[in-house]
């Protein structure tokens, strides 16, 4: 995944950890959705959207293809990709997220759709990566965006009859599997779900 956020001591050695593509497949798996033999799209291959895809080739995707825009960082998002693809043997793409058509064709084939980009957060609030044409019934359209809680992303997802499922799940989650990494322990997720939700 190329970055830790959890570090563990154990047996006298300091060990890295990253939570995030765990909590973000938890967030998904809660929904009712199998990562197991899914295919799914992942939008950004930043923080958020290694952990995303790199989590779901270990988990056993059936196919994930990941989409970036053209930068600085391309080509090593690249090469991330295909070490993912080599060390797992999941079957793994990766593309230019201006290539619209390509993208338009991955999400309608997808079960799972997760946009690991800042599309949706200020000062991106009136944009989505994904059109609502591409969108279907029956398929997980993922926002790691947490705030706002309804991204454009998310609003054009319920309006297709998608399932949306927002960005706050994922924080949940990925902080519940550090609990268990440091302390042995469930964290009381419905509980801070709640609460975080009563706070607005």
């Amino acid at each position: 995944m190329g970055a830790v956020n959890t570090v563990e001591c154990a047996g006298g050695r300091l060990v890295g950890h990253n939570t995030d593509g765990a909590g973000l497949l938890r967030s998904i798996a809660e929904e009712g959705f199998e990562i197991a033999g899914s295919r799914m799209v992942v939008i950004g291959a930043g923080g958020a959207g290694s952990a995303a895809f790199t989590q779901a080739a270990l988990d056993g995707a059936a196919r994930i293809a990941v989409f970036k825009r053209r930068d600085a960082s391309f080509a090593a998002a690249a090469e991330r990709v295909a070490a993912v693809s080599d060390r797992t043997g999941a079957d793994m793409a990766f593309a230019d997220a201006a290539d619209r058509a390509a993208l338009a064709a991955e999400v309608e084939a997808a079960d799972i759709v997760v946009d690991a980009t800042r599309a949706g957060m200020a000062p991106l609030e009136g944009v989505s990566n994904v059109e609502a044409e591409w969108m279907r019934p029956g398929q997980a359209i993922v926002d790691t965006v947490y705030h706002p809680r309804e991204t454009k992303l998310l609003a054009l997802a319920a309006r297709s009859g998608a399932r949306p499922i927002g960005g706050l799940g994922m924080l949940l989650w990925q902080a519940a599997v550090a609990e268990e990494i440091w302390l042995g322990a469930s964290m009381p997720v419905e509980r801070i779900r709640a609460a975080i939700e009563a706070e607005g």
